[in-house]
């Protein structure tokens, strides 16, 4: 939908403030990129429509959750994910303007775990096994212990299409021009481009820190896993009295969450591809240890296992010590380039 639009435009449509009036030029963004949606252009947008578009737009996550890439998202991992994610602290994450969810969170906890016997407190290890469970529940509804991708994918998209209605309701089956210009202001979505916007690049690039630390763990998977979390719960601990509750919070919750680890990932790539468009970077590189370094200067040694993305933090070298052009457009156009196409092994 980006490419139909101009950086402009895209940028103002994101500095607009809500209450305000729609201008003119923001309404004509916002119907390119509903025709854009729009693609059997039969003038609305069908739910069908939006989730071809959409298929993989969660994966960025479920990758980055996923420790050993097998597919099947398990509590442990789940857990640990939340306990670094919550040790960060990424304002984009953890902004209750736009995720006000997170301040009744510690509430429920209490209300759930104050029937057991054995006291509980409301820190880093506990919210994360609570958020953990949170997930499961919501998803994992056959009780296997774990979610697929195709799973998180589905769900997440469901969430995305509710937020675009006033009464955030997933069973609609198409939304109106009118429908989708009204609300669009009021989504999570908006809110968490708009609050981006005004982020400097330092506050970019440590979440860009945050997002490589999580990526380097998936390295050392085995260990992780494989060590004694000291955990609390069970999966699935808290169903019994979740099912019974309004699920509409846990819902934005998760669904605040995860929009924000995907918007702040693309963002942070795309803010760097476009850098490095601008001003390419002098890398200096070995062929014999894959090292390189990139344009702040840190040092990165490649392995085969590494799936490449558009930023020059994990640009990949090619066998010649050179970089290929060509191939790096593409590799910005795809976002993801895989270590042994085109010849990069």
């Amino acid at each position: 939908v980006v490419q139909d639009i101009q950086s402009g435009d895209m940028d103002s449509l994101f500095g607009h403030e809500t209450g305000k009036i729609i201008t003119p030029q923001e309404e004509q963004t916002l119907k390119t990129m509903y025709d854009s949606l729009d693609t059997n252009k039969d003038g609305k947008v069908s739910l069908n429509e939006f989730k071809s578009l959409n298929a993989d737009i969660y994966s960025i996550v479920f990758d980055q959750m996923d420790l050993n890439q097998d597919d099947e998202l398990r509590y442990n991992e789940m857990v640990h994910y939340y306990k670094e994610m919550i040790m960060a602290h990424p304002q984009p994450i953890f902004d209750q303007t736009q995720n006000p969810e997170w301040s009744s969170l510690e509430t429920e906890f209490n209300e759930i775990t104050s029937s057991n016997s054995n006291s509980v407190q409301y820190n880093n290890d506990t919210q994360a096994e609570f958020l953990a469970n949170i997930l499961l529940s919501e998803i994992d509804t056959d009780n296997k212990n774990y979610i697929t991708s195709t799973q998180f994918n589905e769900y997440n998209i469901e969430q995305d299409w509710a937020d675009y209605f006033e009464d955030n309701n997933n069973d609609r089956v198409d939304i109106s021009f009118d429908e989708f210009k009204n609300h669009f202001f009021n989504s999570i979505e908006y809110e968490i481009q708009h609050n981006l916007k005004n982020e400097t690049q330092q506050e970019l690039d440590e979440l860009e820190v945050w997002y490589n630390d999580i990526q380097d763990d998936h390295s050392d998977a085995e260990s992780i896993l494989n060590e004694d979390m000291e955990l609390i719960w069970d999966e699935h601990a808290f169903d019994d009295i979740i099912i019974h509750s309004d699920n509409t919070n846990h819902r934005r919750l998760l669904f605040g969450i995860f929009s924000a680890i995907k918007i702040v990932r693309k963002v942070t790539k795309f803010t760097r591809a476009i850098n490095t468009i601008i001003s390419p970077p002098k890398l200096e590189k070995s062929c014999d240890d894959k090292i390189f370094r990139d344009w702040t200067g840190k040092q990165f040694k490649i392995t085969s296992k590494e799936i490449c993305t558009s930023m020059v933090y994990n640009l990949c070298v090619d066998k010649s010590c050179g970089v290929d052009n060509d191939i790096f457009q593409q590799a910005i156009i795809n976002s993801k380039w895989d270590w042994n196409n085109n010849g990069c092994n």
